[in-house]
């Protein structure tokens, strides 16, 4: 539960730095005539959006399992972070639209100020900084969404490098290289799509119940050999629901001992998986007799 309330801070923390954010630049973009400055608000804006949709989320995922959803609502984070996916490949779409219909219908370009200049140095610091903390956050309690909104953020950071460069490139260039602020604005919309794109195919394979990285299964191996009366690993089966981790496993026994004795060893094998993997929600243990040839090992990716 402590997981959960630490993403869901961070998810508050996004929103709110967004909104100030996101606000800002469009005004300082209207004021100092910069169509990229104000394309890069309205992504910020956006990010407010798929904050809203991953507090939501999270806070639906922490509720606990109840009879109709016996593996509890984890899956509810999964969707959040699709939807932020969703949202920024959206979004993309739009702000490419509008800057390459200006500069197809050559709409005389603005030449933007030097408020734009600092508004995309303020953001790229801020965006960054976001970027990194909920980055932390999401390895610390992995949480798909949270690392989700992080990439937002640096995708954030990233526009507003290329709406500098553009900016700075206009202002120079006069009025002939003022068009260079639309292509900034259209870079802005790739690297918003690429970033959803991907973030889209994560989301999508912890939906589809895709096996836990090797490192995290052989993690699970190694701490079930550790309880004594186990014999051998024959099969680890792993899915992701939220921030929860639920594991199968099939443990090789002496197949002279008794099913109390067995019942024994595999309650000790789930209470040492949840104690020393803090993922770990849900242990379900497969008692198999212990044989002198080695067993086929199966895993499930």
């Amino acid at each position: 539960m402590l997981r959960y309330r630490r993403a869901q801070f961070a998810a508050w923390i996004g929103l709110s730095v967004n909104l100030v954010l996101g606000v800002g630049k469009i005004l300082v973009g209207a004021f100092a005539h910069s169509e990229a400055v104000v394309a890069d608000g309205v992504h910020s804006l956006s990010d407010c959006a798929t904050s809203v949709a991953v507090l939501i989320g999270l806070i639906i995922a922490s509720r606990p399992a109840d009879s109709g959803h016996p593996y509890g609502h984890g899956r509810a984070e999964s969707i959040a972070g699709k939807i932020v996916a969703i949202v920024l490949m959206v979004v993309a779409v739009l702000l490419a639209y509008n800057a390459i219909h200006n500069i197809a219908t050559s709409r005389e370009a603005n030449i933007p100020g030097y408020a734009a200049l600092w508004a995309a140095l303020a953001s790229i610091v801020i965006k960054e900084s976001l970027f990194w903390y909920k980055s932390r956050v999401a390895k610390e309690t992995g949480s798909v969404a949270i690392e989700a909104d992080a990439w937002h953020h640096r995708s954030d950071s990233y526009s507003s490098m290329a709406v500098f460069v553009g900016v700075i490139a206009a202002i120079i260039g006069g009025q002939d290289w003022a068009v260079l602020d639309r292509v900034a604005a259209i870079v802005v919309a790739v690297i918003i799509f690429v970033v959803g794109l991907r973030l889209f195919a994560k989301t999508w394979r912890e939906l589809m119940d895709a096996a836990a990285p090797e490192a995290t299964i052989e993690k699970v191996r190694r701490l079930a050999r550790e309880v004594e009366g186990v014999r051998g690993i024959e099969k680890v089966l792993t899915r992701k629901s939220g921030l929860d981790l639920f594991v199968d496993i099939h443990i090789a026994v002496d197949p002279e001992i008794s099913v109390r004795d067995g019942h024994d060893i595999a309650g000790a094998v789930k209470q040492h998986l949840i104690e020393k993997m803090v993922p770990v929600k849900g242990v379900l243990v497969h008692i198999e007799p212990h044989s002198p040839d080695p067993p086929r090992v199966e895993r499930n990716n």
